[in-house]
């Protein structure tokens, strides 16, 4: 009795195409976070002048009774001037690829441009905060080394610096406490649970 086998036959086409894509991994834009975003109107040119007034000097003398008119300030500004830059990519598509492809080529491409665009947004905000950055080095170790290993003394310096030059915070202090178990929490718990109840 002959059987017939594989290798008589032809050979099937050995691969199926799944036609479910797989997730493309995106990051998290974290570098404009913090940008101030500014709109350039229609045909307004490539650069974007932006004024700061500057802070007046402080009046900490006390004029009396006598009617003394206080000596004035002069009010100046500070010009910064931001100029615009182009970036760009594309993706060159045969159109044999449109019309043969198994998966939506077109819409996979448009979607991969979009985050290529905020991608290179970000690496272009991370290289300007990166290039403008200041460092404060740790002085205040003992073990010898150029920075020293860091110590509540080098904290203590970087905080007073943010402070005096008007940075701002995240968020607001809040103290960590080991508050697991505690029967105070507990109790109040209960008797909220009981108010509720009732």
């Amino acid at each position: 009795m002959s059987i017939t086998t594989s290798s008589v036959l032809p050979a099937p086409v050995q691969q199926s195409f799944s036609f479910k894509l797989l997730s493309v991994p995106v990051p998290y834009m974290i570098h404009k976070i913090p940008a101030d975003l500014k709109a350039m109107p229609r045909n307004g040119g490539t650069t974007l002048r932006m004024r700061r007034y500057n802070p007046l000097a402080t009046a900490p003398v006390p004029l009396g009774n006598s009617g003394v008119t206080p000596p004035p300030q002069q009010l100046t500004a500070l010009n910064i001037d931001a100029k615009m830059d182009f970036y760009g990519t594309y993706i060159l598509l045969n159109e044999q690829v449109t019309l043969q492809n198994q998966d939506p080529v077109l819409n996979e491409a448009a979607q991969r441009l979009g985050v290529s665009l905020r991608q290179t947004e970000d690496q272009l905000m991370r290289d300007m905060l990166a290039s403008t950055a200041s460092f404060i080095n740790c002085v205040s170790g003992t073990n010898g080394d150029n920075p020293t290993e860091i110590t509540n003394a080098d904290i203590f310096t970087v905080i007073t610096t943010l402070r005096g030059n008007n940075a701002y915070s995240f968020l607001s202090g809040v103290e960590g406490e080991d508050r697991f178990n505690e029967p105070d929490l507990y109790k109040s718990w209960v008797i909220d649970l009981e108010l509720l109840a009732a």
